[in-house]
């Protein structure tokens, strides 16, 4: 596999005297897609947090973006200005945003939305335009949040496609609590799968090209 893009060692967490994780090392290596698989309240959020907002210790690349619930968008705006505003403010590569957007209309449904205003956008579509926002900048690394979530069935299955796609520009680090996400984007791949027990709710798999 390729050089390494995150390391962590010996890395705790706790929260008003309870511990959330305990010692937890583990490293990622460039162009894989990575899962933190484990049931809800296990840290999984507060583990891509920790690592996002301390990325200095832990990344070896300073483009990094994140992807979680509840993130800010400008609501008043469209959804074609949120896109714009967003890929200016965090782009770190010469990419053109105009390509990189026609190229996301290939996976999902966003094109007849992107004169809607946020507000009006339902939580399945504002999940899409949270992805979509991120891939367009290409970063190095991209953690996400539970992306799953607010998806049907048509948009999880393209989003596993963007994932393949993707992955040799893009090193993914993702949290979510379905295992069967893992299967279903290797199944009859040539991707190869590596597992990892973090705690005793909480597992890393690694899927990379064989």
């Amino acid at each position: 596999m390729n050089k390494n893009i995150l390391e962590v060692k010996n890395l705790s967490l706790s929260y008003k005297d309870k511990s959330i994780f305990e010692n937890i090392s583990f490293e990622i290596p460039q162009n894989t897609i990575n899962f933190i698989v484990g049931p809800n309240g296990s840290g999984k959020t507060s583990l891509l947090k920790t690592l996002f907002f301390n990325s200095e210790k832990y990344f070896k690349t300073q483009d990094i973006q994140f992807v979680w619930e509840f993130q800010n968008f400008y609501e008043e705006l469209s959804v074609l200005q949120n896109l714009k505003i967003y890929f200016n403010l965090n782009i770190k590569k010469k990419l053109n945003f105009d390509e990189n957007l026609k190229n996301i209309f290939k996976y999902w449904n966003l094109k007849e939305y992107l004169n809607k205003q946020i507000k009006n956008l339902s939580y399945g579509y504002r999940q899409r335009t949270l992805i979509s926002r991120a891939i367009i900048t290409e970063p190095d690394i991209l953690l996400i949040d539970e992306p799953f979530l607010g998806l049907d069935y048509s948009s999880y299955t393209s989003f596993l496609k963007i994932l393949r796609d993707y992955s040799n520009k893009i090193t993914f680090l993702i949290s979510t609590q379905n295992p069967k996400v893992i299967d279903e984007l290797t199944e009859n791949t040539k991707y190869k799968q590596k597992q990892i027990t973090l705690n005793s709710q909480i597992s890393m798999f690694t899927i990379y090209r064989d």
